[in-house]
């Protein structure tokens, strides 16, 4: 059995993510490390405003609020995510999404519409 956990690091606030190895006989034998992470780690969020079913849905306001920034609140909130990048398009339409996220200082990609990573 494998168990994914957060360990302390080498610094008081460094927290990283490690893969252990759970035998299942635990009380005889200890567990075994087998994976570490120290390096920073990066989430991208797609976010597009030409959605058929619900068009704009991404600066859509509830509660005075874009969802864009719900949905950034809530991934910024993991220990694990170090950055968070706001993955669109180049097209026009999508051009309030990055005037967004340069307003509340998060970093945003802007690629080809069909593959906005590439």
């Amino acid at each position: 059995m494998y168990w994914i956990g957060l360990m302390s690091g080498t610094s008081a606030d460094a927290i990283d993510a490690a893969l252990v190895e759970w035998p299942d006989d635990a009380r005889t034998r200890p567990f075994r490390l087998v994976a570490y992470r120290e390096t920073p780690l990066a989430a991208g969020l797609q976010a597009r405003m030409s959605s058929t079913r619900f068009p704009g849905k991404m600066l859509h306001h509830v509660l005075g609020r874009p969802i864009l920034g719900y949905v950034l609140d809530r991934v910024g909130h993991s220990r694990e995510i170090d950055q968070v990048i706001v993955a669109t398009s180049v097209e026009d339409s999508d051009s309030p999404i990055a005037e967004y996220c340069r307003d509340i200082g998060v970093e945003c990609f802007r690629g080809s519409l069909d593959d906005v990573a590439s």
